[in-house]
């Protein structure tokens, strides 16, 4: 039997330290992760494919996670792609609990650990594949499993 693909992560965040983490940590994991440091279109979140996205909520100096989350769930070819908001700005994310949480969004609060990190992940790619079309179902794969014994990430600068 021929093993499973490896789950494809798009990271999102505008500190490249902290991108450098997220891209180890998810590898270390299993993950096949592809990294950006702004904010992406649909177009190109389409053109990538992820099974998964890791969005920084506040990229630059406004809310940009915020809105490339609003175009991912109003455009039909993005809107099953599950979403992990990674964010320092605790008041900013309670605004958002209700209109945007739910539904293949979850949430990690900055600073976190990476068994945190990885917990969302799952829980975020489960919703994923519970709506996935079975065209993609092929594309299920998981995590190889990974240590949570390295410390939380930092705040964002």
């Amino acid at each position: 039997m021929a093993p499973l693909p490896r789950r494809h992560v798009l990271a999102i965040e505008d500190a490249a330290e902290v991108l450098a983490v997220l891209r180890a940590v998810l590898e270390e994991a299993g993950y096949r992760v592809s990294t950006r440091l702004e904010v992406v279109g649909c177009a190109e979140v389409v053109r990538l494919a992820p099974d998964l996205i890791v969005l920084d909520l506040l990229l630059g100096r406004d809310a940009a996670g915020l809105g490339l989350l609003v175009a991912l769930r109003g455009d039909p070819a993005t809107a099953r792609i599950p979403v992990v908001l990674c964010s320092a700005a605790h008041d900013a994310l309670r605004r958002l609990e209700g209109r945007h949480l739910g539904g293949g969004v979850r949430l990690v609060l900055k600073p976190f650990t990476v068994a945190e990190l990885l917990d969302e992940a799952e829980q975020a790619l489960a919703w994923g594949a519970e709506r996935a079309p079975a065209a993609t179902a092929s594309n299920a794969g998981g995590r190889a499993g990974g240590s949570s014994a390295t410390p939380g990430l930092g705040p964002e600068r």
